[in-house]
């Protein structure tokens, strides 16, 4: 699928919270959905933008969803045109749009919906999620005359992670092995959460846990992150003053 020119290489002020938590291809999604509505003459950002800048991603989770229901880019642009024709347009230039109130309401249940999963980030696909529980925008309208529903998206989302993971693009997070020896009282604790259908695997609950006690003790980890940058920051300039002694002798 091809991009908006205005999207291309385009710097994202995505730095705050939440933003700061989107993947890259959420990032990349709404720097489509601006240009969605910039290339309209727009006033706003809205949920139909969100939805055609999922679609127009294409190869997110969220875009697979879509796919799956027989959805594409040009019968979603059908059935937004009556929509796009009833719009007010401004002809004055304009560098970023705001998004509509229903849209912003996405982006809260996107944050919900991920927090729901367990999930350490926002991706196209709770994006999508989020979309679908607003419910009353244009985006949820044309998407429930579909059949595509929240719970369904829900399930289906869980399929296709089980079935074949998160890109590593999406995600922003990188696969690793850890080894380590594990007694049976852990085995047990992690084939429980296995069996109770709270983890899909025994690794991905290693890495649920090991998130859970980074996040109950996130004071100690914020000073001991502090300490060790101080100590990167005194190596390295040991290493310039190392550095300048020797081209001095």
């Amino acid at each position: 699928m091809s991009e908006p020119q205005s999207v291309r290489n385009e710097q994202l002020p995505l730095a705050s919270s939440p933003f700061d938590k989107f993947t890259e291809r959420a990032r990349k999604v709404m720097a489509l959905a601006q240009a969605e509505a910039l290339q309209r003459q727009h006033q706003a950002v809205g949920t139909e933008h969100l939805l055609l800048a999922l679609m127009r991603e294409g190869d997110g989770i969220a875009a697979k969803v879509l796919t799956n229901h027989g959805i594409t880019l040009g019968k979603l642009a059908t059935a937004f045109e009556p929509l796009f024709a009833a719009m007010p347009v401004s002809d004055a230039p304009q560098d970023r749009l705001s998004m509509t109130p229903r849209a912003k309401i996405v982006m809260v249940l996107a944050v919900k919906e991920a927090k729901a999963l367990k999930h350490r980030f926002i991706g196209t696909e709770h994006l999508l999620l989020g979309i679908l529980a607003e419910e009353q925008g244009p985006a949820a309208t044309v998407l429930h005359s579909i059949g595509v529903t929240a719970d369904l998206a829900r399930i289906q989302v869980a399929q296709l992670v089980a079935t074949h993971g998160r890109p590593n693009t999406e995600s922003g997070i990188k696969n690793n092995v850890v080894t380590c020896r594990l007694d049976d009282r852990i085995l047990d604790a992690l084939d429980a959460l296995v069996a109770a259908g709270i983890r899909s695997s025994r690794s991905d609950a290693v890495a649920w846990l090991l998130a859970a006690g980074i996040d109950a003790h996130q004071e100690l980890f914020d000073r001991v992150y502090a300490t060790v940058a101080e100590i990167r920051q005194l190596r390295a300039e040991a290493q310039s003053i190392a550095r300048q002694v020797t081209q001095e002798g």
